[in-house]
């Protein structure tokens, strides 16, 4: 398994950087540790684990659960426009479905494919593709409208 182990509040764990295509039950089978047990020192309530840079596995059943703290918040839109500009555009079309499908997962669905199509289909406007997704997804579970004719 790789991670970088170490002490944390007298307890061994691994440290495990989160991949966009990490999942608990991945990161559970890849470490053997059940994924209760992860959810439970890293403090997550959720099913989803891309939010995360991340996660603390324990090596043993004596590791605390922790409080998981915020990523600290973006300095704003500036901030993100001058990270982008100083990349390469593979790079920042890469970057920016990152984000973008990080945010479909965290209310619960989406894909890496669907995140590149909706970023496309917006021009790279990371929140007017998700809106247009929002829109979709939503769509997707509305029961249609039947017309009668009188």
């Amino acid at each position: 398994a790789e991670g970088t182990k170490k002490e944390a509040e007298g307890a061994d764990v691994i440290v495990h950087q989160v991949k966009p295509s990490d999942t608990i039950q991945g990161v559970s089978l890849q470490y053997g540790v059940s994924a209760q047990r992860i959810k439970e020192v890293n403090g997550i309530y959720g099913s989803t684990i891309v939010q995360y840079s991340t996660l603390l596995i324990p090596t043993s059943d004596d590791a605390p659960s922790l409080r998981r703290k915020r990523k600290p918040a973006m300095a704003g839109r500036r901030k993100q426009l001058e990270d982008l500009m100083a990349m390469e555009s593979a790079t920042v079309e890469e970057s920016l479905q990152t984000a973008l499908y990080r945010k479909m997962c965290s209310l619960g669905g989406g894909s890496l494919q669907q995140a590149k199509a909706y970023l496309a289909l917006a021009d790279c406007d990371v929140d007017e593709a998700l809106r247009m997704w929002k829109e979709d997804a939503e769509w997707e579970v509305t029961p249609p409208l039947l017309f009668v004719q009188r």
